[in-house]
């Protein structure tokens, strides 16, 4: 175990920075909370959140262009070796890969280096999730998936729907 708290929190500083540079997204999502919480003193739950369709996407978003989790995480090629890409490595070999590399690969995402929550929307949301590796996948998953996103769901909704915020054009932020 290796993350925690602070990529989750990294998580929710990056979702509030790319939506200060996409005013068009912040406004989208201002509007679905207001719809879904029109009084600003509704205590704002995981549940309520969760079948937000805009603010889904603005997370799923903000985890594919800002990982919070930059780590590598190695595994070994088994006994035999493996074809990979066409391209064999011998058992033995360490390999892995990042999640900004999947996630910024033109392959698997058009225009990669844009934030677009609208393509979560779309009807091949499932299967871009699928490439979403901001957690890990499979059995070797991050355990912790679940309460990040319980986190960031309350965190990011609560945020938003009590305070106006705007970012200065020339704000840039750097990993």
């Amino acid at each position: 175990i290796f993350a925690g708290l602070e990529t989750t929190a990294m998580g929710i500083i990056w979702t509030f920075y790319l939506l200060g540079k996409n005013p068009q997204a912040y406004e989208k999502l201002v509007d679905e909370l207001i719809t879904a919480f029109p009084d600003k003193n509704t205590k704002i739950t995981y549940d309520m959140c969760k079948n937000l369709p805009y603010l889904t996407a603005v997370i799923y978003e903000s985890l594919r262009v800002k990982s919070p989790s930059g780590v590598v995480l190695p595994r070994v090629v088994p006994e035999g070796g493996a074809t990979l890409c066409g391209h064999f490595l011998p058992e033995g070999t360490v390999v892995g890969s990042s999640s900004a590399g999947i996630h910024l690969s033109e392959q698997n995402f058009q225009k990669a280096d844009s934030f677009l929550p609208e393509r979560w929307l779309g009807s091949n949301s499932d299967e871009l999730k699928n490439m979403l590796f901001s957690f890990g996948l499979g059995p070797r998953g991050c355990v912790g998936k679940n309460l990040a996103w319980l986190e960031m769901y309350i965190t990011i909704a609560n945020i938003i729907r009590q305070f106006d915020f705007s970012m200065p054009k020339d704000t840039e932020l750097t990993e």
